[in-house]
């Protein structure tokens, strides 16, 4: 199943894992998204970027917002090692609040908290 939303960074086409439970968190509007390609491809929002690309401009937001938090959706079918890459990109340069995006039965698309 694909999911495809409107918001800028959500209108990346992926293959959303599935989860049987998945909270909706009252803060995610102001999330920045970042999406993980099956193939290991990173966006921020809607452009490609290359892990040092993705530092740098975590680095940037940080130093704009310190509370800065990020919605990470990977494809279902993306290796582990890529996500951990991303995530570790990010947390070098000073995020460490993440939330998931995931796929409820009956639920939509839904970021785990």
């Amino acid at each position: 199943m694909c999911a495809s939303h409107m918001t800028q960074g959500r209108n990346i086409e992926l293959k959303i894992p599935m989860a049987s439970k998945g909270v909706v968190p009252k803060d995610r509007p102001d999330r920045w998204v970042v999406n993980v390609m099956s193939n290991g491809t990173v966006y921020s929002r809607a452009q490609p970027v290359t892990i040092e690309e993705l530092k740098a401009e975590v680095a940037s937001r940080v130093k704009q917002n310190p509370t800065q938090k990020i919605y990470l959706r990977a494809d279902a079918d993306a290796r582990h090692r890529e996500i951990k890459r991303v995530m570790s990109a990010m947390a070098e340069a000073g995020i460490d609040d993440f939330i998931f995006g995931v796929f409820t039965p009956g639920g939509g698309e839904a970021p785990a908290p």
